[in-house]
């Protein structure tokens, strides 16, 4: 369910909307239920459309995800063009994760990490995700 923080065009707002966000693409691998990820992805989002695809070819495939949980540590964001354009930038951590056939048998396992995203969001009485760009940061965690 959508936090409260998320219904208004603020820097606060996105940055709501931009943790929300983050949490369905976990959700939309653990349960392969796209429906929440679709209404909030714009048509080019590169990442989103990415995502979208690999759910749809592991669910084609007969396989499922078992990823930890996704734990945003810092998030915030930021107006650019008021009510209509929106930045957020979020620190997380995600555990590791396995990929398991449909027998389920392991295929493949994914080390976990900390991860810097930047969030390009739009404001249309609703948050849409324009575009997500991450990059891997130190752990501090396990520093």
């Amino acid at each position: 369910m959508p936090p409260e923080a998320m219904s208004t065009p603020s820097g606060d707002g996105a940055a709501a909307a931009a943790t929300y966000f983050t949490q369905l693409y976990a959700y939309a691998y653990a349960t392969a239920d796209l429906t929440a990820w679709k209404a909030m992805s714009e048509p080019d989002c590169t990442f989103c459309n990415s995502a979208t695809a690999g759910i749809d070819a592991m669910v084609a495939a007969g396989e499922t995800d078992t990823s930890a949980p996704i734990v945003v540590t810092e998030s915030f964001g930021t107006e650019i063009i008021p009510a209509q354009s929106y930045s957020a930038t979020l620190r997380m951590r995600q555990g590791d994760s396995q990929r398991l056939d449909s027998s389920g048998n392991v295929i493949r396992t994914g080390e976990g990490g900390a991860y810097e995203l930047y969030f390009a969001l739009a404001w249309r009485d609703g948050w849409f995700v324009r575009e997500i760009d991450s990059k891997a940061i130190e752990d501090p965690a396990t520093s």
